[in-house]
């Protein structure tokens, strides 16, 4: 049996999570700036501050 040491797992728990913060703030940049959704851009502030 593996044991992960705790600091170990929420440093790649921040990593997951800021990479998926990055890959939402680029594809909103991406939808935005070719369809121009607002609602995209809405709906993405939300998750991204919330988060």
């Amino acid at each position: 049996m593996f044991g992960f040491h705790p600091s170990k797992v929420a440093t790649v728990k921040n990593d997951l999570l800021s990479g998926l913060t990055v890959a939402l703030a680029v594809v909103r940049v991406w939808l935005v700036g070719h369809s121009g959704l607002e609602a995209t851009d809405i709906l993405a502030d939300r998750y991204l501050s919330a988060g």
